[in-house]
């Protein structure tokens, strides 16, 4: 046996088990970051108009797809518990808000006045009052 031999035994063991610990630790206290990501905004609901958080509909059984909606971000109301709600996240261009989904592939009404035209001519409204006088 040569020297070589007994130092690399001995420095690879304790490579092993710093790695092995290291790693054992990262996984114990969670990783890089385990919170979950916390997503808020609003929901506004074309029937009865009400106004509720992304939150509200995490619920078990508060997420139901409306038979006939072209995205499985629209929901039956949680409140009302029959008219189409519709996500009203943030432009991310703008920042202002809008009601997804009113229109199928429509962009933000405040970045493209097309998107306006087209929803006035279908008699809908994007920016409702309820969702404008949200901050």
């Amino acid at each position: 046996m040569n020297l070589d031999a007994k130092i690399s035994t001995p420095v690879a063991i304790a490579l092993a088990v710093v790695l092995i610990g290291g790693g054992l630790y990262w996984t114990l206290s969670g990783g890089a970051d385990s919170r979950p990501l916390e997503v808020h905004y609003p929901y506004w609901c074309r029937d009865c108009k009400a106004v509720f958080d992304v939150s509200e509909l995490k619920q078990p059984g508060k997420w139901r797809v409306p038979q006939g909606a072209y995205s499985d971000s629209i929901v039956l109301c949680p409140r009302c518990d029959k008219g189409w709600a519709f996500p009203a996240p943030p432009c991310p261009a703008c920042g202002k808000r809008f009601v997804l989904h009113l229109l199928p592939d429509a962009g933000c009404p405040y970045c493209d006045p097309k998107v306006v035209e087209e929803a006035a001519a279908k008699g809908l409204d994007l920016t409702p009052p309820e969702i404008k006088a949200l901050k």
